[in-house]
This record gives structure tokens, sequence and C-alpha cells, in this order.
């Protein structure tokens, strides 16, 4: 049962909500516990019968996190006393991240570790304390913990791990803690006045969103903490203090996990818990869980990476009012001129094949100045290169190419970086040993690639990890929809996956934990309007979660004051990224609630935005000031593509609306005008209409995103999927052997953005992996070809939309829409409109649809006489969308509460065409620009042909509202 002396009572892991006691057996003189912070035992033939066992909800409380636990128990076991005082969450130990270096297996249990409980700092556990330890001159307490991304190294943070401890009547007790980045041991004497003693561990201490093994081992008067970092792979550290009570107390009271005291809201903790030992003897480290061969930590090669193993870098502190994003381990370096270089080693090695060898350095806090790292070999001093941070934002990626025999060298004698150009705080991220923390690509690698290795190949990879987060704002929003974008169109991946694990670096339980653009703690708040594309996704994937009111507020006020009435943007004026950042997230936050309002205000963005920063002759200027009349950025490509991408990704999110003719004349009129630019790699200069400037990937990924995405809405000619394909195709020769892309335009800090500079771009990435996503869409045209032949393409009375080649009265353009073959006759309803009630008790409609058909929209209707059929969008909501296989989907609709509530009420769905909304007329004539570059009126130039806006009625179903 058990391998360490003592005898031991378990509760181990064995699934949710199962709940047994197990009780003490005697092994040897000394004993032990291990108590989770979610109950689990097991009965013992030998001894007594089992306790009588309940399970009751635990109490609501006030501020807790409002997402139910996917699996966690809220009970009271009453038998033995442990009790959760509030929804707990248990979650599964993971492959990376927070939690994922406990050990899956303890050398003291006899189940595996599966789980651990996640604290929200509103939630704690509660258990009768382990008997028979009053007066003992020996203990042991170990924790395995994770602080979390909330944790704070300022002075005064305090959490408690685990506590025995009551105020009230002098009874003292002990507690075991963590304040000021070291851990905390407190225990009373007989009068119950508190002794504390801190430990004061080398290096940082405790780091935030790491995973640690803590122990305070007592012995007459003197403790020994024990601290690993488990997520580095650290070697245990020890420090001794003395000066405690010679004998443990007997407080006689619950032993309490992630709280403190009689008061159970005193100093709650945050974070992970995993488990907790608890001995009546002095372990020596060769007994304690941490430094068990059950987990050992080594140097992984990760793929193409060769990370650094170790670094010596100067203590600078980071700065107080700034944040080093998730918790991952950065060093520093000192300002230009000063001393204090730092070392980077490698372990022992051969340099594996490969001649494409770069070593990478990542930026772990953004810089507003020019800053320049010489790169030199560390024993024998040779300059290999510089590596630049210009005005760079956090996880900025910059790269030194190397030779073989460089990079052998480097493998040999390690690097040492200083500090050339720069005075400001400097941070880069550190190596860690395990690549469980910071992804192996953002620590300081060498990258070895051979000429066999596939570029797209390991771009889908980087998205299959957190290798690509990004600041919170547009640039991790661009990641947010590219992932979306691919878990839809390919739903056997690990795409959706990966997505969640984005978001919970940034949702931690009711919390938005993020730092602004310039890397100052900005938790539950918003820096401007480029912070609030993420929300477009948290919309899709966590409509509940607090941030949304968050964005929905932060909007409505903006709107109220900028000089343009109703327009969200900065300052006085007009910008291109709030078409995408602002607009299109309103939209689907719009149509997630239901919320009207909202959905006007999101399609006012681009009607006020419109006339801003397109001029007279059709260019597209990323920025207008409302006080002085000017333009800057003329056709700035990454202005073009926010202004284009937006426009179309909200057009796909109201496509079923029949009040957008000016904005459908605006989206095909910008596809004329970007193709007319489109250069013969497939890509668009920085500057569209400047051939002095190269090409810029992030900006052309984002505009042949829109061309797919309009395209797929069924708005444009095959000439858009043609250019979006050239651009795909193009954007492959600058991508790194790893995936990465780059050749982008950087950050248009200081108007950067108009330099001939290019860098690895992440969110541009977001952008090329919403392209990739929007060209596997399906399309009616796609249905024709794969269906017709070429002769029964040209007839419309065969593979027309309303055309029933089966004879059964089913039209082509449904048997589309929900995924039929056209030739193969059906019978029956084919579309069924099924009803029902939601959790609210709400009348909720359902129906069922191709995944990811843009080109058609199921309008809703609603009548009381079943003669005058209105469009139902004062809501309806799609409450969610459920996926039934790779291809078809199930969509839930809450009609508005309207009128009477006791009259009659009917709904029918119309399904309705879009690809022949209308088409660009060939032949108009251009005007010329005092450059002689062509130009475009702005007057649309459309005809509707006799296909516009065919409509089919599909099912109609009779339904009282109540």
């Amino acid at each position: 049962m058990n391998d360490q002396p003592g005898r031991t009572t378990e509760l181990p892991r064995k699934g949710a909500g199962v709940y047994e006691k197990r009780c003490w057996k005697t092994a040897h003189s000394k004993r032990s516990a291990i108590v989770s912070p979610v109950c689990y035992s097991r009965s013992c033939s030998s001894c007594s019968p089992p306790p009588v066992l309940r399970r009751t909800p635990a109490p609501s409380r006030t501020g807790a996190s409002n997402r139910p636990p996917a699996s966690s128990p809220t009970a009271a076991h009453t038998a033995s006393r442990c009790a959760l005082k509030a929804p707990l969450q248990a979650t599964p130990l993971p492959d990376d991240g927070a939690g994922s270096s406990f050990p899956k297996a303890l050398p003291s249990a006899y189940d595996a570790n599966e789980q651990a409980a996640v604290f929200s700092g509103e939630d704690w556990f509660e258990t009768a304390g382990p008997p028979g330890l009053a007066g003992a001159d020996a203990f042991t307490v170990e924790v395995l913990f994770n602080p979390g991304r909330t944790y704070r190294t300022a002075h005064g943070t305090t959490g408690m791990l685990v506590s025995q401890y009551a105020t009230a009547g002098g009874r003292g007790g002990w507690y075991l803690g963590t304040r000021d980045n070291q851990l905390r041991f407190g225990l009373s004497r007989p009068n119950g006045v508190l002794v504390e003693v801190s430990s004061a561990f080398a290096g940082s201490g405790i780091a935030p969103n790491a995973d640690y093994y803590a122990a305070a081992v007592f012995r007459s008067g003197r403790l020994t903490f024990h601290l690993q970092n488990l997520t580095a792979g650290e070697a245990l550290q020890t420090v001794e203090a003395t000066g405690l009570p010679d004998r443990w107390p007997d407080p006689d009271v619950p032993l309490k996990i992630g709280s403190f005291d009689s008061d159970p809201s005193a100093f709650r903790w945050q974070g992970w818990v995993d488990e907790v030992r608890l001995s009546d003897a002095a372990l020596e480290p060769g007994v304690l869980l941490a430094p068990s061969p059950a987990w050992p930590h080594r140097p992984v090669v990760d793929g193409l990476y060769l990370p650094a193993l170790g670094c010596e870098a100067p203590a600078i502190l980071v700065p107080r009012d700034k944040r080093v994003p998730f918790g991952w381990p950065s060093f520093s370096l000192s300002p230009a001129g000063q001393p204090g270089s730092a070392r980077l080693t490698w372990p022992a090695m051969d340099l594996p094949p490969g001649d494409d060898i770069r070593l990478r350095l990542t930026l772990a806090l953004d810089v507003q100045e020019t800053n320049r790292i010489e790169v030199r070999l560390a024993t024998s001093g040779t300059v290999l290169g510089t590596v630049d941070f210009i005005r760079s934002t956090v996880i900025q990626i910059d790269e030194l190419r190397l030779t073989r025999d460089q990079a052998a060298q480097v493998l040999d004698e390690g690097l040492e970086l200083v500090r050339t150009v720069g005075v400001n705080p400097l941070r880069l991220f550190a190596p860690t040993p395990s690549p469980k923390a910071t992804p192996a690509v953002l620590q300081p690698h060498l990258l070895v690639a051979g000429a066999d290795t596939d570029p797209w190949d390991q771009f889908f990879q980087r998205f299959r990890g957190l290798d690509l987060l990004q600041n919170f704002g547009w640039m991790e929003g661009c990641v947010l929809d590219g992932l979306y974008d691919l878990a839809q169109a390919f739903p056997g991946d690990t795409f959706g996956h990966t997505l969640v694990r984005h978001l919970d670096q940034y949702l931690v339980g009711p919390n938005l934990i993020v730092e602004s653009s310039t890397s100052t703690v900005n938790d539950n708040a918003l820096y401007g309007v480029q912070a609030t594309l993420p929300f477009a996704v948290i919309g899709r994937v966590r409509p509940d979660h607090p941030s949304l009111d968050l964005a929905t507020e932060f909007w409505w006020d903006r709107s109220q004051v900028n000089a343009l009435p109703g327009l969200v943007d900065e300052g006085a004026g007009a910008t291109t990224e709030p078409n995408y950042t602002v607009a299109y997230p309103m939209l689907v936050i719009a149509r997630q609630r239901g919320d009207l309002a909202l959905e006007h205000l999101g399609m006012d963005q681009y009607r006020i935005r419109r006339p801003a920063v397109v001029d007279d002759e059709g260019d597209i200027w990323r920025g207008y000031r409302h006080d002085t009349g000017v333009r800057t950025f003329e056709n700035w490509a990454r202005g073009v593509a926010w202004y284009y991408l937006g426009l179309m990704r909200g057009l796909v999110e109201i496509r079923d609306r029949d009040d957008l003719d000016d904005l459908h004349a605006e989206a095909l009129r910008v596809m004329e005008f970007v193709l007319r630019y489109q250069q013969p790699d497939g890509l668009w200069r920085n500057f569209l209409h400047d051939d002095t400037h190269t090409v810029d990937t992030s900006g052309s990924a984002g505009i042949a995103a829109a061309l797919a995405l309009g395209y797929g809405l069924g708005l444009y000619p095959e000439a858009a999927r043609e250019g979006a394909l050239r651009a795909r195709d193009g954007l492959r020769a600058h991508l790194t052997p790893d995936g990465l892309l780059a050749h982008a335009a950087p950050g248009n800090r200081s108007g950067d953005g108009a330099s001939t500079r290019r860098v690895i771009y992440p969110p541009g990435m977001g952008m090329a992996a919403q392209l990739i996503a929007a060209l596997e869409q399906p399309t009616f045209t796609a249905w024709r070809r794969q269906h017709f032949t070429a002769a029964e393409q040209a007839d419309p009375e065969v593979s027309g939309p309303l055309a029933s080649p089966a004879l059964d009265g089913v039209p082509n353009l449904l048997k589309y829409a929900l995924d039929l073959p056209p030739r193969v006759p059906v019978s029956g309803p084919v579309l069924l409109l099924a009803s029902g009630r939601d959790a609210a008790g709400r009348l909720e409609l359902r129906y069922d649809r191709l995944r990811g058909a843009h080109d058609v929209a199921f309008v809703l209707e609603s009548s009381l006489d079943l003669k005058n059929w209105q469009p139902d969008r004062a809501f309806p909501v799609a409450s969610r969308t459920e996926l039934l296989s790779d291809r078809l989907e199930r969509v839930h609709l809450i009609p508005s509460p309207v009128g009477d509530p006791g009259a009659n009420r009917f709904f029918r769905l119309r399904l309705e065409s879009l690809a022949t909304r209308g088409t660009i007329r060939r032949g108009q004539p251009r005007t010329k620009s005092a450059a002689g570059r062509p130009r475009t009126p702005n007057a649309p130039r459309l005809r509707r042909g006799v296909e516009v806006a065919k409509r089919v009625e599909c099912a109609a179903l009779e339904r009282r509202f109540s």
C-alpha cells in the first residue's frame, strides 16, 4: 500500500464524484496522509464497515466562476468531515502547460495521480485534521502546487496552501503558504501566539504559472524548507530556518487547503493544488515526494529545435508595473555600455543534420526603442553577428543565421549576449529544460533544418500547440480566428483543443488576465480598440464569460465620444483596424446574444468609417483625422487587410440580412481594387501602389483571406478564388523551415510599418490560417462541379439552384445546404424545424445544415396569420451550434418574444442563395490619378441578374409561443 515508513491514509482519485473511506493501517512507527483537494478513497475490507456517505451540493458563493466545471464533485463528505466550501474545479493533468509537470504517479500512492484541483480564489477544501499529532516534535507537510498567472511577486502578496489554524479562543495552529515569492510557514506557541519564518531561496523564488513541489520539515524548533521548480526541471533547493516552538500544537480545527483560519476567506489560494501530504516525522530528502525517479526532467530536443539548457544573466527585476506574459521564465540584459552580459549554454550533443541553421531569441517585454544584441561565442569571444529588436512588441522573434561550423561551436562553447544599443529594460524568454512552460520555439534555441523539411506541414504544427501565443489584442485575435477557422475546416485535427488552451491563458475563472500592448498589467480591462478582436472567438467558444461585458461596455462608451458620431475608434478620427477588431466581433456577440442594437452598431462601423478612410478615387488609407482632414498610409497592405477582412468576416456573420446592398457593393469594389495590385508571385506590396516597396506577407495573407471568404460567401466570381490561391502559394516562399511566416512589415510604431525592414510575424500566420480554412469552405459552385458534367453545369434546368434532377421536388440548393446528393430522390420531410424548450424555458427551434456553407442563409421568419411573414431578426439568437459530424451541424435558435403571448405564432425557414446577389459589371471605364494609377470610381457598379436573391421556402412549422 505504501513504500514510505508510517501509517498512511490516502485519498486517491478514481473518478469524479466517487467517495469512499480508507482506514488507517499501521506499517511502522510513523504515519502520513495524502489528502487530495477532491476527495476520493476506497473501503478497506479488513477493518470496520465503511461509513455511510452522502453527496450534497456545495453552497454557491458570490464571485465564484459562473462556468460549471466539466468534471468536479461538489459535495460534503459527512462521515469524515471533508467538504468543499464552494464549487472546486477538478481537472485532468494536462500534457503541457500548468499542472503538466505534476507527477502522474506518486511513490507513496497506490493509484495513478491523474487530476488536480484548480482554486479560483473563491473556493477552498476542508477536512478533519489528521489525528495524533499534538505535541509531536517532528512533522512534514508537502504540497504540489502552481500559483497560476494571477500570482504576484510584489511585496505583501500572500496565498495559503494548507493550514490548520484558529485565532478564536487562542487555539493557534500552523500553516504553509507563499508570500513575496517565497515559502512562508507559521507555528503557534502553547499560548496561541503565532511565530512565522520565511524561506530565502536563491533566484526568483516562486514564479507565476510554474509547477512546484514544496515541503516544510519540522524538527524541534528548526524548520527545513524544500522547493523544486518542476516545470523548469531545477534541482531541489533547501533552506534552514530556526526560532519556532519546540512542539507541534493541537488546534483541534479542520484542515484547510487553499484557505486559512476560522475565516476561510483569509488569504485564499488561486491556482493549482495537486496533492498535500502530512507526515508525523521529519522526512529526509530520500523519502520526500519530489526527487522521485518517476518524473525526471531532462533537456528536450523538440523536432527542429535545440533549446539552450542554462542561462546566467544580470539580476535585474521586471519593472513593477509590467509583467512577463504567462509567467514564463525570462532574463535581462544590462543597458548598453554597462557590465552584465548574459550567457547561454547547450547540453552536450552532436549537431543534427541540416544546413539551414538559425539562432533564435524572443522578446519577453515590449520595447519602445532600438535594441541591438551582439552575439559572441562564450569562450573565444568570436562575434557571430547581431540580433535587433526595434520598437518591438512582446513575443517578437528575431534570428541570426549560422553556418554548421558556427553552430557546432555554439554547442561546444555556449553564447555570450552583449547589449550594444538600448538603455531601457530588455528581457528575453529564458531556457526551460522542460518544454512544458515556454514553447521550444520561444526559448533561446538553434533551429536546424534540412532541405526535406515541409514548411506547410510545420506551419500547421505551430497551430497544434502554444507556439503562437501573442499579446492579447489584435495580434492574438488573428491567431484565435485562424485556430477557430482551422478547427471548423478540419474538425478531426487538434486545432479546437489548442484553441481552448489559448483561451485558458487569458480567461482564468471569471477574470481576464492580460497585459497591455506595452506589457503593463491590464487585468480585467481593455487598453484600446485593438484589444477587442479576441472577443469574436470568446463569444463563440465561451459565450457566458464575464469578460464579454467588458467588450460591449467598452464599445458603447467609445461610440459616444468619437468626433464621428457612433464610430468606435481611437482619438478624433478613424482608422481601418476597427473594421476587424471592433465591427466584426461586435456582430458575432450581437448574434450570440440576440442584441439587435449591438448588431446595428456593428453595421454602422462599416458605413461611418468608409467615407473617412476611402478617398474619392477609391484608395484605402490606414488613418484619417477628423480635425485636420489628413489621411495617412495610403493603401498600406496591413491597413487594407484590416479594412477588407473585417468587412468580409462581418458579412459572413449577418449574411441572412436583406439590407446589405451597400456593404456588398463595397466588398465587390474592394475585390476588384486589390486584384488589380496583386503581384506575379501572388502577394501584395507593403504599399499596394508603390513599386519601390517589397511585399508584406502579413497584409497579403489578410487580403487573400478576405478574397477567399467573399468567394465562399457567394459574392465573388472565380477570379477571387484564383487570386486567393495564388496568394497562398506565394506565401510558401516566405515560410521558415519550422513554418513561421517571415518577411512581414514590422509593427507600426513611429511609422515603422512603412520601413523596408521585415520580421517574423505570427499574426500574419493567423490570417494565413484563415485563408487556408476559407479555401476549404464548401460552395454551391463546387457542389455542382462535383455532381454534374460540364454540359449539365451549363443547363440551369438540370444543375441550377431551383432544379430538381431527382424529380422529388427538392431543389438542388436545398440538397447542397443539407449535404444530400442531387440525383437520389428523398421522401418525407427534408428539413425539419423541430421545437423544444431551453434551460430557461424559452421556445427553442432546431434545424440541421451543412457546416461552413456561407453562400446560403437560413432565415427564420414568423407570422401570426400564415399570410404575412416577416424575418424574425429582433432575436433570434443562435444559442449554440452542435456538431453532428465532420460535415453537418445542428443550429439552435431562440425566437423573439414579441406580440401577445397567448396568440398563435408560426415559424418557417427560408433558404436564400447569396451567390447571385450581384456581380461586377465588366468594361466600366476607369479614371487615372495624377500618378497614372488606375482608379475605381466610388459608385458601385452592379447589375442584378435574373436569379438575384432567389428564395426557396424549405419548411414551415406551426408553433404557439408562450
